[in-house]
């Protein structure tokens, strides 16, 4: 590495020169403006014929003074030219008339000579005589310098250090002997540089050395620690420390210091680093407070842990004292322990409270140690402290937990047990000595066949079996069991838990578990199943006498209806308007076992939805039509807004939701009106049904779906109260959501969830082409004569052979052995006999396939789900004649008439399947 000398570089003066010669030249102007300023001030003071040259003296004397001969020559010619110029006349021009004023000029420039000359002499005697005075002192400088170095080198050489003298333009190092040993030489080696210094130096050290260097050279001083590879191939420590000197100019020109190998220094260092953050690593990581003190109590050293026990600092350890800090109870005990220790020379060892620097009270185990000298002396105590005080809280806590778990189980009722395995002994507590009625024993224990002794003697295997898959991890532990009660000689239910406690192998050493006195739960339980066997046997009771006052009641209805129409047109016309009210009657009576009908078939789960996508502006057309009479009749007004809305439901049963809806609403408003709309809120399409009658109270919405559940206090002639329980039981099955919204005298709401379907999906509808009809050979069993003479009729009418009975014998004596097509029976007949026995008796004579309808008037549900597992289609009385003729022709696979009086026989074939 080359460091160029800025003293010997003519490149780097020759500027500085040159600028400082033209600083001295740009003195001559500067001060011959002066003195034309200051002549011009004096005359405006002393006015004109001042003398031509008496300013422009002092600026030729100033400048030759100050800036040497040549300046003072240029000034004295600026002068000149000026003053012959501007000042001696003729004025305004290089002309000189008078011969006195060139007598004048010439005397200034000589005196200008003069003075320069004279300034030039003077200057240079100066530099002269300042050169011979720093001469001397570099002399003297050199001299103290050679002294000083003498006592440096001796000083060094005491020290073993190295010293090393870098000269920064050549590279070249001036060193001692020791500084080439201290790299591994025995002898001076001839030639060494920076250069040299850094191949000795370890790679991964040089940018160290390298910073170093930089930061000399900018402060001036430099200190650093590097690793030096031997010629042997030894690793050595080394610590350079120097300092930048400068040249007379000012620059940098040379960098001298020391060397010292540092390698024993370290490696101690390293060693007391090594072994004082072992001995503070297991200080530490125990927890423990360590101290040494002398025999009168005085501190000595103290642990960081122990310091930070305290709250003090280790300065403040010899000043500590432990009376301030003991706790009050504790302090004058644990004092004269202390002082009895020393005096005997013991162990300490003590349990004892203190205030710490979180200004709480510690628990804190002291124990001690004396350290004795040569002649079994002891000069210091050495001990720990452990802060106990998380200890003794979960000691406490365990104390607590404890007398909780005692007042719990206490309260509670529950007993808690161990049993030992290996030994067979089981401990129990006082709430399991009074569940089992024991007396309890001194040490709490008892024996495996105390205890199997109270258990029962049908429950014992089972419980010893259950007790051994727990222990062995087969099972859970929770079972119950019972006993005899040792006081009183009562059976108790017993409801035990346990779980296993192993040992350190995994292997099962202790059962822990709890019993409880269940016996009140078990009663109320068994109370329980009683009452809801009661209530079961109670609804079924409620659905067998509904059916069976649906067939009794159907009976004379279909008569009834038969007399009605032949007395309306036999009476008198005064007399037709009873006949009138009648048939209401009748008509009022019909709906209401509809509607037990239609609730029995819901409760049977026998109606299978029949799923399609359908308009639902046809509905909306079709309730309109149906309830706008009934709505005027009240002086109410009735809206169904048509909507383009394409629906995908049972089209049939949710007209029919939607009809009960409507007809509700109209019964129930006495003024204003009942509006049917489409609605899309919160993502979802509703069939909306607003009306403004007189509400629903809050507390009510929910029952207001019950069976013949009608609010209100004339609500009851209204209706049957079977209508939203129909409602909420279609909506059900088909999946939807009703909604209600109600204030009282104002209105409701009722909104059913509408399911969207597709457009392109809906068919129109299309009148197939009409079939030919086929008879049929029916076999009928009515034991009502009147009935069974009109289903005669009727049906040789649609030009089927009837063969009609009243009982089982009669019918198999009339077919005789040719099969029927199908068979056609009452269920509830004469002599405790049924339909069902019937059609089960000639299915088997002519055959499991043969076809069946059973005509009722019940509607119990299990009968309706029962007949439509075993493929028989089910009528409801009044009869419906185009339901009974779709079902035949459902059953048989023949087809009399597409159309018949026109009736639609598609809708009446979906109306009969629904009606089974």
């Amino acid at each position: 590495m080359t460091i160029r000398d800025p003293i010997r570089d003519p490149r780097s003066t020759f500027w500085p020169r040159l600028t400082r010669r033209l600083l001295r030249y740009a003195a001559a102007p500067l001060a011959v403006a002066a003195a034309v300023y200051v002549r011009h001030a004096l005359e405006e003071w002393l006015g004109t014929g001042l003398p031509p040259y008496i300013t422009f003296y002092l600026g030729v004397m100033g400048v030759a003074l100050l800036a040497g001969f040549g300046p003072g020559m240029l000034v004295t010619a600026i002068a000149a030219a000026h003053v012959g110029y501007s000042i001696l006349p003729p004025s305004g021009q290089f002309a000189i008339a008078s011969p006195i004023d060139r007598a004048s000029l010439a005397i200034f420039i000589a005196a200008g000579l003069f003075l320069s000359v004279i300034a030039e002499l003077f200057r240079r005697h100066r530099e002269k005589a300042t050169a011979y005075d720093r001469e001397a002192a570099v002399r003297s400088s050199e001299e103290a310098l050679r002294e000083s170095e003498e006592r440096l080198r001796i000083a060094l050489e005491a020290a073993d250090l190295g010293t090393w003298d870098l000269d920064l333009a050549t590279g070249i190092t001036v060193r001692s002997l020791r500084h080439d040993q201290i790299f591994g030489y025995r002898e001076r080696q001839p030639q060494w540089t920076f250069e040299t210094t850094r191949q000795h130096v370890l790679p991964e050290d040089l940018p160290i050395i390298t910073a170093a260097h930089a930061q000399a050279l900018a402060t001036g001083s430099m200190a650093l620690e590097a690793r030096v590879l031997w010629p042997d191939g030894s690793l050595h420590w080394i610590h350079l420390r120097g300092r930048v000197f400068n040249d007379a100019r000012g620059h940098p020109a040379r960098l001298i210091g020391v060397v010292a190998e540092i390698t024993a220094r370290l490696e101690a260092e390293q060693k007391l680093r090594r072994s004082e953050a072992l001995y503070r690593g297991i200080g530490e990581s125990i927890d423990y407070g360590v101290w040494v003190c002398e025999p009168d109590g005085r501190n000595v050293y103290a642990s960081e842990s122990f310091l930070r026990m305290l709250g003090i600092t280790q300065a403040q350890c010899s000043d500590f004292g432990w009376g301030d800090v003991l706790h009050p109870d504790d302090a004058a005990a644990t004092l004269a322990a202390w002082q009895a220790c020393v005096r005997s020379g013991t162990h300490w060892n003590r349990e004892h409270r203190f205030r710490g620097a979180d200004g709480n009270w510690h628990h804190v185990l002291a124990r001690g140690v004396p350290i004795r000298d040569g002649e079994d002396h002891i000069i210091w105590w050495a001990g720990i402290n452990l802060d106990i005080t998380s200890l003794k809280q979960a000691q406490e806590e365990v104390r607590s937990n404890e007398q909780r778990l005692r007042l719990a189980t206490e309260a509670t009722g529950v007993g808690v047990w161990e049993w030992q395995l290996s030994t067979g002994r089981i401990r129990w507590d006082a709430q399991m000595f009074r569940l089992y009625g024991i007396p309890p024993t001194d040490d709490g224990f008892v024996s495996y066949s105390d205890w199997s002794a109270k258990v029962l003697a049908e429950d014992l295997p089972r419980q010893e079996e259950i007790l051994q898959d727990v222990v062995h991890g087969r099972a859970t532990g929770r079972r119950d069991f019972r006993i005899r009660h040792q006081g009183d000689g009562e059976i108790r239910y017993i409801e035990a838990v346990e779980t296993v406690r192993a040992n350190a192998q995994g292997e099962a050493e202790w059962v822990v578990g709890t019993n409880l006195d269940i016996t009140s739960r078990k009663n109320r339980e068994a109370a329980l199943r009683a009452a809801m066997a009661a209530a079961e046997r109670a609804n079924n009771a409620k659905s067998r006498f509904l059916a069976a006052a649906s067939h009794d009641l159907r009976q004379p209805l279909s008569a009834l209806n038969i007399y009605a129409g032949l007395l309306k047109n036999t009476v008198a016309p005064k007399n037709r308007k009873l006949v009138a009210n009648m048939q209401d009657c009748l008509v009022s009576l019909s709906a209401l076992l509809n509607d037990l009908l239609d609730l029995s078939k819901l409760e049977a789960g026998v109606v299978t939805p029949c799923v399609s996508d359908f308009p639902i502006a046809v509905i909306l057309t079709y309730l309109e039509s149906i309830h706008v009479l009934e709505a005027q009749l009240k002086g109410l007004r009735l809206r169904c807004l048509s909507s383009p809305v394409i629906a995908r439901s049972d089209p049939l049963l949710f007209k029919r939701l939607l009809n009960n809806l409507v007809a509700n609403a109209i019964r129930y408003t006495q003024k204003g009106g009942v509006l049917v709309a489409c609605r899309r809120r919160q993502g979802k399409t509703w069939v909306e049904v607003w009306d403004t009658g007189i509400g629903i109270p809050a507390d009510k919405t929910s029952e207001i779906f019950e069976e013949f559940k009608q609010l209100g206090d004339g609500a009851r002639s209204q209706g049957s109260g079977l209508g939203l329980a129909i409602v909420a039981r279609t909506a059900a099955l088909l999946g939807l959501e009703i909604r209600v919204r109600s204030r009282p005298g104002r209105g409701s709401v009722f909104a059913v969830e509408l399911p969207l379907g597709e457009s392109g999906s809906v068919s129109p509808v299309t009148t197939p082409p009409a079939v030919s009809a086929t008879p049929l050979r029916i076999a009928l069993v009515e034991d009502n004569r009147m009935v069974r003479e009109a289903l005669v009729v009727s049906l040789q009418r649609l030009g089927h052979e009837v063969v009609a009975t009243a009982t089982l014998a009669e019918i198999l004596t009339a077919l005789d052995a040719r099969p029927p097509d199908i068979v056609v029976a009452d269920y509830r007949l004469t002599g405790g006999d049924t339909g069902y026995h019937i059609i089960t008796a000639l299915r088997t004579r002519f055959g499991l396939e043969l076809p069946a309808i059973l005509i009722t008037g019940d509607t119990e549900p299990m009968l309706l789900r029962s007949m439509s597992d075993l493929g028989i289609v089910v009528l409801h009385k009044p009869l419906d004649l185009a339901a009974l003729q779709i079902s035949l022709e459902d059953l048989t696979g023949k087809v009399t008439s597409e159309r018949e009086d026109g009736v639609d026989q598609r809708s009446l074939r979906h109306s009969a399947r629904h009606s089974v």
